[in-house]
């Protein structure tokens, strides 16, 4: 996991991420933090994610603290920006 700023134009996938049964979910470990992402989540990583070629993913669910007011009403009016910046957005 890591923080960076729109302007340093990190290359990047998006993906919004608003389906699944939000109860139904998974652990993930990333950066030593536990997350419980939803199953459906955990499958489209595993599809999208290999080892072969790697890449950098931005997911909303992820990147935006769900439970942070403060932090979602300064990162909900750029996420056109940081999807029209990925290189590509998986909906």
């Amino acid at each position: 996991l890591k923080q960076v700023s729109l302007s340093a134009r990190y290359t990047y996938e998006a993906l919004s991420y608003v389906w699944g049964n939000a109860r139904d979910t998974a652990p993930m470990i990333l950066d030593r933090t536990l997350y419980h992402i939803t199953k459906n989540l955990e499958r489209v990583l595993r599809y999208l994610c290999s080892k072969e070629s790697p890449r950098v993913l931005w997911i909303n669910t992820i990147c935006i603290n769900q439970n942070d007011l403060d932090e979602k009403s300064e990162q909900v009016p750029i996420i056109g920006e940081i999807y029209s910046r990925a290189t590509k957005v998986y909906t």
